[in-house]
């Protein structure tokens, strides 16, 4: 009867074992699928950040147009300039930027229609494209206002000058809005990354496999190991394993070499808690040493820690 239970205690623990196995192979494959999709995700903001360059640099040209406009105002004021040749300027200004804006109207609309089309999830840079567009869109409303001006240059110059300052001032406040929003992708972009790393860290983590070396009685006594009957055989791991005072190496080399004491050693006198298949390791004697060789990645498979016991 004694050894019916044991054996089903066996076959308990044989499932238990190999349904962690499948457990682990299952978070592995998850984290993987987690981190490429960060990576795709990261990669994507990074072409959003971008097109949306693209956009502020425009926007910058417009300002400077903007500028021109303002100084050819102040030159007419002064007399520098014939109203005939300012009026020939100001049109072609004023033609250019209602192209630029025209342009950017349409590259935001690419950019919401990348977006619409994405398998990613959206949130923040859906509201961060909304906010673009309704600023790209208030200065549309001011270049609409700005020609308007214009039209009135030749029946109060003074007053176009103060009208078109007030607009260059709309448009520095509207660049410095697109200025801060060019910062919250930036601040996007860096907390990817910081998921990427985290990700990373999470993988070498499942990759960390923890050895100890010492003595059965040192051992059994820290409650590292279990040991039963009167001759105290080994009886497994035990219930107190500290990684922080244990080796750390990475499992996912194909082989590894453990130093577990001098050549004096015999192999009878070595045991691997918990017990691994014979093929998977080999232990011999070189200058001086004796050596554990892990030859096979699945030595690990079993259990993420290894207690070799000197009898």
């Amino acid at each position: 009867m004694k050894k019916i239970n044991h054996f089903l205690l066996f076959l308990f623990l044989l499932c238990g074992l190999v349904a962690c196995n499948e457990k682990a192979d299952q978070l592995a494959q998850e984290n993987e699928n987690l981190r490429s999709k960060v990576k795709n995700d990261s990669l994507y903001i990074a072409g959003l950040s971008e097109e949306m360059d693209i956009v502020y640099n425009s926007l910058d040209s417009v300002k400077v147009m903007a500028d021109s406009l303002l100084q050819t105002s102040d030159m007419i004021r002064q007399q520098k300039v014939s109203k005939k040749e300012a009026n020939l300027f100001i049109n072609s200004t004023m033609s250019n930027i209602d192209s630029l804006m025209q342009e950017n109207k349409s590259k935001i609309a690419a950019l919401e229609s990348k977006l619409e089309n994405s398998a990613m999830k959206k949130g923040i840079l859906q509201k961060m494209l909304d906010r673009l567009r309704k600023d790209l869109s208030e200065k549309e409303e001011i270049i609409v206002r700005l020609n308007s001006q214009i039209n009135q240059l030749e029946k109060d110059v003074e007053g176009l000058k103060i009208e078109k300052r007030n607009i260059v001032t709309k448009l520095v406040e509207s660049q410095s809005k697109l200025q801060q929003k060019e910062q919250e992708v930036d601040k996007i972009a860096k907390e990817m990354a910081q998921k990427i790393k985290q990700v990373e860290e999470l993988a070498q983590t499942n990759n960390a496999g923890y050895y100890l070396v010492g003595a059965k009685k040192e051992l059994a006594k820290k409650g590292v190991i279990k040991t039963r009957g009167l001759l105290n055989k080994v009886d497994g791991l035990g219930d107190v394993l500290n990684e922080d005072e244990m080796h750390r190496l990475d499992i996912s080399s194909q082989t590894l070499n453990i130093d577990i004491g001098a050549s004096t050693l015999k192999s009878k006198d070595i045991v691997l808690v918990p017990t691994r298949p014979d093929g998977y390791y080999l232990i011999s004697q070189e200058h001086g040493r004796t050596y554990l060789h892990i030859i096979n990645k699945d030595f690990w498979k079993k259990s993420k820690f290894l207690v070799v016991v000197i009898q």
